[in-house]
């Protein structure tokens, strides 16, 4: 893995924080309280989504940060050929990282699902032998021995054996190493199913004997049974023909004597009809009249009515209308003369008043101004009230005396109107004449042309009545005809077949015999079959009872093959042996480690999965019983060796504070440490970055990030 590019944005002590990493050894210096553990803090939440501090996530934004302002780590780095940004935010804890090539990855489980498979590994190897935190570095050697092994199992990519082991466990489980089938019971029981089955088949082989000896008889019985049944059928038409042919025979004889009653009495009927027609149509002809008597007297009283209206409308239309007071005739002309004199009175008054009073008109006479006390302009200013006042009464009487002689002429063009109708209304009634009733009376007419009508009438039903029996009757006689050649048919198929019931019933037996057979072939066929299956069912049984036992004699075999191959993958046995000599290899780098440190003493691999330390004088002694300084440079020593030896494919290494609790001399002495990582960096293409606040480590550096 290669960091390429980190950007913190109010992420603890950063406001904003931009590097961009190169390859080889890269030294994070600052001060304590700086932020220097943040910065790998911040890596590794971007990798992991894990919070390396206490609390929550979002307190981890810094204290200088606005409200809405963004808070949050983006971090760009490539694995082989894969180019990646993950980015996180401290306020939502969203996540989104993107890969060249690939769709957009979005959600905090979903982003650290994808970072781990392109970085190959497991998230606690990374945390453990890659971000290596101050707390961290005993990781290893802290472990208990059970956690030692699964971790080194993971590290040294093991897990596989453990895998195949447990699979190889539960397979052994499944292996059917017993059977429970009783083979020779079995073997005993298909044998007797065996001598079933042929003492069922001889007993079939001789009922189909006994069959074929009925196959002759029964054809000839079948025939003589169809004989028999066709002569019963033809027996039952000939009886059923024979019953129509009487009741058909009846109902002619019926519908002739009805046919003869009706037309008997069809002729009476229509005699007294004719002997009634004359009588009938006379009383017609007279009610015709009663009729236009009735017609005439009504059409009499309405042109009454109409003469009498119209002598009332011309009484209404001469009634006096009464003249308005002071009338005369000729007055409304010279009231309307005497109504423009006073106009122009008026007018002449009304402008001689005005003209006085603008002071501006002058005297139409003599052309000088009026004077507004003259005589004439006084006596014109009183009169125009008179003047007015009269004028309006004078119009209101013209327009009364206009309005009176108007109704005057339209009431004479109403008298005309009323005049005219009441002489057409006499002239109509004068030209109607009433025709005379006739000497009859109505009711006995009627009742004469009722009489009529009700023989006409009962003529009419017998006629149809009669009509309708003539064609029920040539029907009835066309279903005897058929009928009788019914008979006939049925008859002669009778004579034809010729056979006797006594003839049946012996063919019945014979055919009963037959049918027996048929039914103990059937019993011994099914006997026969039930046998066959059960043999078949005994033989699969065996069968399997014989491949149960072959299977369970070869898995037990397998088992055998199996339970030592899973033996050997048990993690005490070839995984354990594979992780010693591993352990004993990393020993040797290790020392080399150590040597340049300069610590006095040198390491070797125990059984336990762990080292002892030898020092110059012999003595020795476990590293978990090593002083603080001691542990942590062979805690270091460990971290190398292994990202040197294990973890150079994810090419990645940063350690925080790693000289924190080693001597003066230690951290002189960790100057070729550092060197050697440079080494490493530049052959085998490594990242490495140290977290101090070491400022004599600087020149060793390729690039720094100072956070002074």
């Amino acid at each position: 893995m290669r960091l390429q590019l980190l950007e913190l944005d109010n992420f603890c002590q950063h406001r904003r924080l931009r590097h961009t990493f190169v390859p080889g050894l890269t030294g994070i210096l600052g001060p304590c309280g700086s932020g220097k553990s943040n910065v790998m803090g911040a890596i590794r939440y971007a990798l992991t989504g894990k919070n390396q501090n206490a609390g929550r996530l979002d307190d981890n934004i810094s204290q200088y940060a606005e409200k809405d302002e963004p808070s949050g780590v983006l971090l760009a780095f490539s694995h082989h050929e894969v180019q990646a940004e993950v980015s996180r935010s401290l306020r939502s804890g969203t996540a989104t990282l993107k890969v060249e090539g690939r769709p957009t990855v979005t959600g905090a489980t979903n982003v650290n699902r994808e970072i781990m498979e392109i970085l190959g590994i497991e998230e606690d190897i990374l945390h453990t032998m890659c971000l290596v935190a101050q707390d961290d570095i005993f990781g290893f050697l802290a472990k208990r021995p059970a956690q030692r092994l699964d971790f080194l199992q993971r590290l040294f990519q093991l897990q596989r054996a453990e895998e195949i082991h447990k699979f190889l466990w539960t397979k052994l489980g499944s292996l059917p190493t017993s059977y429970t089938a009783d083979v020779d019971g079995l073997r005993q029981r298909r044998g007797e199913l065996q001598e079933a089955a042929e003492a069922a088949q001889a007993a079939l082989r001789e009922a189909q004997t006994q069959q074929s000896s009925f196959e002759e008889s029964r054809e000839h019985a079948t025939q003589v049974r169809k004989r028999y049944e066709q002569w019963l059928h033809a027996d039952r038409r000939w009886r059923d023909a024979s019953t129509k042919v009487a009741e058909t025979s009846q109902q002619v004889e019926n519908l002739r004597r009805t046919s003869n009653e009706n037309s008997r009495r069809l002729e009476a009927v229509e005699a007294e009809a004719e002997a009634l027609r004359v009588s009938a149509d006379e009383a017609s002809g007279l009610l015709h009249q009663w009729q236009l008597h009735r017609t005439a007297v009504a059409n009499q009283a309405t042109l009454q009515s109409n003469l009498d209206r119209a002598k009332q409308q011309l009484a209404l239309a001469e009634e006096r209308i009464p003249p308005p007071k002071g009338y005369d005739e000729g007055r409304a002309s010279e009231l309307h003369s005497l109504c423009n004199e006073l106009r122009v009175e008026r007018d002449r008054s009304r402008r001689m008043v005005q003209a006085a009073d603008s002071g501006m008109a002058e005297c139409p006479t003599c052309g000088s101004e009026i004077d507004p006390t003259n005589p004439a302009v006084v006596e014109a200013r009183a009169q125009l009230p008179n003047i007015d006042a009269d004028l309006a009464q004078m119009e209101a009487s013209a327009a009364a005396f206009e309005k009176y002689e108007q109704a005057i002429a339209q009431q004479a063009t109403n008298v005309a109107w009323a005049r005219q109708a009441v002489e057409q209304a006499e002239t109509q009634l004068e030209g109607h004449e009433v025709p005379p009733a006739p000497d009859k009376g109505e009711m006995e007419l009627r009742g004469a042309v009722t009489a009529w009508q009700q023989l006409s009438s009962e003529a009419k039903q017998l006629r149809e009545a009669c009509s309708a029996a003539q064609n029920t009757l040539a029907r009835q006689e066309g279903e005897l005809a058929g009928y009788r050649a019914a008979l006939e048919e049925a008859g002669k198929a009778k004579d034809e077949l010729d056979v006797t019931a006594e003839a049946d019933s012996q063919a019945e037996a014979l055919l009963r015999q037959a049918a027996a057979a048929d039914e103990t072939v059937r019993q011994a066929e099914q006997s026969a079959l039930v046998a066959r299956e059960r043999l078949d069912e005994a033989e699969r049984a065996y069968q399997a009872g014989e491949e149960a036992k072959r299977r369970a004699e070869q898995a037990a075999v397998w088992a055998e093959r199996l339970t030592k191959i899973r033996d050997v993958f048990h993690r005490e046995a070839a995984p354990r042996f594979a992780i010693q000599e591993a352990i004993n290899r990393l020993a040797t780098e290790v020392n080399g480690c150590l040597q340049r440190l300069d610590v006095g003493y040198r390491v070797e691999a125990t059984q336990g999965m762990t080292f002892t330390a030898i020092f110059p004088d012999g003595r020795r002694q476990p590293a978990e019983r090593l002083s603080e300084g001691q542990r942590v440079a062979l805690a270091l020593s460990f971290c190398l060796a292994v990202n040197t030896a294990y973890a150079a494919d994810l090419g990645f290494l940063m350690l925080d504070e790693p000289t924190r609790s080693l001597d003066e001399h230690l951290i002189r002495g960790f100057d070729p440490i550092l060197s050697r990582l440079r080494e490493l960096a530049t052959s085998r293409n490594l990242q490495c970055g140290i977290i101090t606040h070491e400022r004599t480590l600087e020149p060793l550096f390729d690039d720094t990030l100072d956070l002074t």
